[in-house]
């Protein structure tokens, strides 16, 4: 007899999709989008997960009942300008942060108002594009480097070096070990083990035209696709020493803080461009063909009749 088991997991996709109940393997997809379209990050509050939070080019959205409506609380404004990451303050469910094309901006009334604690000098610089929230500080990644703040926002250093200067993709750490952060960037993987003090690089990037799988290079390429063979990456929290890498050409892992590496097998995956990475209770990669999950040495796809856009991540 087949055990049945009601969870609740938020899907980021070109319109927000949501899983309401699974039985066995088999999970039932439900849009909850209301209209939202292009969404790019979805938060939930893991302490009443009625309440979820997502961004997209239309700013942010809440909702307080699971999806059933949504009302903005941010806005970017005018013109194709996206919220490409939320997330909580660790210390507090209160705090937001919301890391957009417009800047860093900061919620502490659960995001019913917002405040901008981070610009730029340029363009390049007020793209955020990840984030991290530790006891050491906020790190803040941007298509223009690393930046680094000691003071909740209100002022920043720029991160020296190599990873100061070049596009930031994410950023995974482990509050249990808040020295111990890593960073996926347009010339390779970096980690520091002593808060941000000193950059070790890990992994190296490689010039790539169209992944590794052919074909000719697509005008819509964004400049991470053309050139990087990285697209994430992803600390396991369960065995910190774990780091795993999302790749042009699978995934990659290393066992021991990125000092050497090893690819897992690709045997199930429709794709072998992986751009999204999570280690939870399980092993998740998102692909262009879809969401899979590792188990008994293979990937297993998990959005079969899930119909959808692009998949930006889960």
């Amino acid at each position: 007899m087949k055990k049945n088991a009601v969870v609740w997991a938020a899907i980021v996709v070109s319109v927000l999709g949501f899983t309401v109940c699974v039985f066995a393997s088999d999970f039932d997809w439900q849009d909850v989008s209301r209209g939202i379209s292009d969404v790019k990050t979805v938060l939930v509050n893991p302490d009443d997960p009625r309440i979820l939070y997502v961004g997209s080019s239309d700013g942010v959205f809440k909702s307080e009942d699971a999806g059933t409506s949504w009302r903005r609380v941010l806005s970017l404004g005018a013109g194709h300008k996206s919220v490409n990451l939320l997330l909580f303050d660790p210390s507090t469910r209160s705090r937001l942060y919301a890391a957009t094309d417009q800047g860093f901006f900061c919620s502490d009334d659960a995001g019913e108002s917002w405040s901008r604690i981070f610009s730029g000098k340029d363009s390049a610089e007020k793209e955020c594009t990840a984030a991290a929230i530790l006891s050491s500080g906020i790190f803040l990644g941007t298509k223009k480097g690393l930046y680094v703040s000691e003071d909740r926002g209100r002022s920043w250093n720029k991160a020296t070096g190599q990873i100061g200067d070049t596009a930031i993709l994410a950023i995974s750490s482990y509050n249990m070990r808040p020295g111990d952060i890593y960073v996926a960037t347009l010339d390779g993987a970096f980690k520091t083990q002593d808060a941000g003090e000193s950059w070790e690089k890990i992994f190296g990037a490689h010039p790539v035209e169209n992944g590794n799988n052919g074909g000719e290079k697509r005008e819509d390429q964004d400049e991470e696709e053309r050139f990087s063979g990285i697209r994430h990456i992803c600390i396991d929290p369960g065995h910190p020493d774990d780091v795993y890498l999302a790749t042009d050409d699978g995934v990659a892992l290393s066992k021991d803080k990125g000092k050497t590496w090893s690819a897992i097998t690709s045997f199930g995956l429709l794709h072998r461009e992986v751009k999204y990475i999570l280690v939870a209770s399980a092993i998740y990669a998102v692909t262009k063909s879809g969401i899979f999950e590792f188990r008994q040495e293979r990937w297993h796809e998990l959005s079969l009749g899930l119909i959808a856009g692009d998949i930006n991540s889960i």
